[in-house]
């Protein structure tokens, strides 16, 4: 008896949690990567122009 009982909670709140996560990952697979990528990017970006502000890349006059 209680081997019958203890299945059935677990797969009652397995498929819910199952499909939150998917639907979650559906989103995060295309929105966390895309804002990674812009971070990374203005950080490279603002390192080069630190950079080229440190070493006179661009003289003033």
């Amino acid at each position: 008896m209680t081997s019958d009982t203890s299945p059935e909670p677990a797969r009652r709140e397995g498929p819910p949690r199952a499909t939150r996560i998917r639907e979650d990952s559906a989103t995060f697979r295309w929105v966390v990567p895309a804002i990674l990528i812009i971070l990374t990017a203005v950080t490279i970006v603002l390192i080069l122009a630190a950079l080229a502000v440190l070493f006179d890349v661009f003289p003033r006059g």
